[in-house]
């Protein structure tokens, strides 16, 4: 006697699978980044291949989560993270003072920010330039204070 197990994946698990996987192509990537369906998106901003075109649109979606993904991508440009560092969501901003294809301007922007977690994320990029961890020595939050302080010993 033989078994046979049997999965039935929808339609749309099928798709998310697709807009993850390095093989897909361009022109499938194109058509999740229009999907109306935010997960697909999400997926499709935070794939490694997909194409700096499509994450400049996904960069703009209405979903937060979507231009996490964008943030989050390794291949998210300078440009397109300065872009995400005027994003209203602060988790998105802090993300981007993460990445490490963020600029020195874009860092600087950030370390000004009124989340602290992202002025926290700041202080502890390596990236960070001296003068605005020297800045962020002297910030309201003791948290940011401390990193920056000890990002700014490291470097001697």
């Amino acid at each position: 006697m033989s078994c046979m197990i049997v999965i039935a994946c929808s339609p749309s698990q099928i798709n998310l699978n697709e807009a993850r996987s390095t093989d897909a192509t361009a022109q499938d990537m194109e058509g999740y980044a229009q999907s109306d369906d935010p997960l697909l998106r999400e997926s499709t901003a935070g794939n490694p291949n997909t194409p700096v075109s499509i994450l400049e649109k996904l960069a703009k979606d209405q979903d937060e989560a979507v231009r996490r993904a964008v943030a989050e991508n390794p291949n998210t440009t300078a440009a397109i993270l300065q872009q995400l560092a005027s994003d209203e969501s602060w988790i998105v901003r802090d993300v981007v003072a993460f990445h490490e294809n963020t600029d020195e301007n874009t860092l600087r922007k950030l370390a000004e920010d009124s989340q602290y977690e992202v002025r926290l994320t700041v202080a502890d990029n390596s990236k960070t330039p001296t003068d605005t961890l020297e800045k962020l020595s002297q910030d309201g939050n003791e948290e940011v204070q401390s990193l920056a302080t000890k990002n700014l010993q490291m470097r001697k």
